[in-house]
């Protein structure tokens, strides 16, 4: 018996003493193994007890001892570097949020890389109609008091198609209104978050609209940058909202317009449809020529069905 536990023990220390070469695993396997042969030797059931429980020690000590020097090489270390001091054995795996936002950023340039490499689902077209009701008000003024304040109701349509390829994307969009007026936009497109339309993902743009006005007749060209995030709660529902920079131009009068435009709403998707709502605001201000300078407000909803092939 004595024998045996002193073998046993001699084990031990050669165990200890490669335990920071080797796997969880491959430890396990050797302290059963020395347990199993040295029991195998025993003569009488008190040995054999005797046996088992020092195996048993062995390798909760050997499991201890590889954890630790894994949490050495953890904390930035190499192999038999000593743990940063302050912090014990805990510092090594102890969660930060600032370890875990660095985790994010990195997966989402790693999403970024993989879509620009990939090799299949370069492509995508996405078409969305919309149906709109809003407010339209003019506040008119002349010496920067308001003059006038008008309101009326109003309808409108809006159309949009949408290609991207990989990270890169061209849009059109076509507007009309019940006010006789209809804009078009082209626009280029830059997607810098996210992998396709159909997840979390951030655009940014630069492009041109046209408004036509049918009365009086003018027409005017602004250029404009544009922003649009969606960010998905569960896999079928999210939230997205827009915003729209349009910068000063002028009609073949001389008039002058430029305004922002922003959109916010959630949508519901099912298989490949997309069923949304959002609550837009539009501001527009007018410098005529020989008339008051005016800004008009357009505020409403709009209920919109995508498709994406």
């Amino acid at each position: 018996m004595t024998e045996i536990v002193k073998t046993l023990m001699a084990k031990a220390s050669i165990v200890k003493t490669t335990v920071e070469k080797t796997t969880v695993a491959k430890v396990k396997v050797f302290a059963f193994a020395l347990a199993f042969t040295v029991s195998a030797a025993a003569t009488t059931p008190a040995a054999t007890v005797a046996v088992s429980a020092v195996a048993v020690a062995i390798l909760a000590s050997a499991t201890v001892a590889l954890a630790a020097g894994h949490g050495s090489e953890g904390g930035g270390g190499g192999e038999g570097e000593a743990a940063p001091s302050g912090g014990g054995e805990g510092a090594n795996v102890r969660w930060t949020l600032l370890g875990w936002m660095q985790e994010k950023q990195q997966f989402k340039m790693q999403d970024q890389w993989l879509a620009m490499h990939r090799t299949e689902g370069h492509y995508e077209l996405d078409l969305a109609g919309g149906s709109q009701s809003y407010k339209y008000t003019t506040n008119v003024s002349s010496t920067g008091a308001a003059t006038s304040n008008t309101t009326t109701s109003e309808t409108g349509s809006r159309f949009l198609a949408s290609f991207f390829y990989s990270i890169f994307g061209v849009s059109y969009e076509h507007e009309s209104s019940s006010e006789n007026w209809v804009r078009q936009s082209g626009e280029v497109k830059l997607r810098l978050f996210g992998t396709h339309a159909r997840s979390s993902f951030l655009n940014m743009g630069v492009g041109e609209r046209t408004w036509a006005f049918s009365s009086p007749t003018s027409t005017v060209t602004n250029a404009f940058a544009h922003a649009k995030l969606n960010i998905y709660l569960v896999h079928f529902f999210g939230l997205t909202g827009d915003y729209s920079q349009y910068f000063k131009a002028s009609d073949g009068s001389g008039a002058s317009y430029d305004g922002s435009k922003l959109v916010y709403g959630a949508f519901v998707e099912i298989g490949f449809l997309r069923l949304g709502g959002t609550a837009f605001t539009e501001i527009t201000h007018k410098t005529p020529t020989a008339t008051a300078a005016s800004s008009d407000t357009r505020s409403g909803s709009e209920l919109e069905l995508a498709f994406f092939f």
